[in-house]
């Protein structure tokens, strides 16, 4: 008696469960490998990825597509201290050497004069 009410109570949790379970996606253009920190500036989120490759959203759920970095390269991050941002790109630079590159400004928006 004890095992019918047991699987009867976890039938019925597991069909509460079923309708009140609510799956949180991100939407949009998220095709991206090897992402950075995801970090924000000026109200928007910006993360970079493998490649060149960058991704903006205003509200951190719904992402489109960023200008390509004047840099290409594998695993990048992005750091903010300060004032400034620091984006940082390794590089092959043959079989047994990687570079890597710094790309360094006060925004990461690339419509502001700054």
């Amino acid at each position: 008696m004890k095992k019918i009410l047991f699987t009867a109570f976890c039938l019925w949790v597991t069909t509460i469960l079923a309708h009140v379970s609510v799956v949180f996606a991100l939407e949009g253009a998220i095709v991206i490998h090897d992402p950075s920190t995801v970090i924000s500036c000026k109200d928007k989120f910006y993360t970079y990825g493998t490649g060149g490759i960058s991704l903006v959203s205003d509200d951190g759920w719904i992402w489109r597509r960023g200008p390509s970095l004047p840099r290409r390269g594998v695993a990048p991050d992005v750091i903010h201290i300060g004032d400034r941002y620091f984006l940082y790109i390794a590089a092959n630079s043959g079989p047994t050497k990687a570079d890597i590159n710094l790309l360094t400004n006060k925004t990461l928006d690339p419509d502001s004069p700054d």
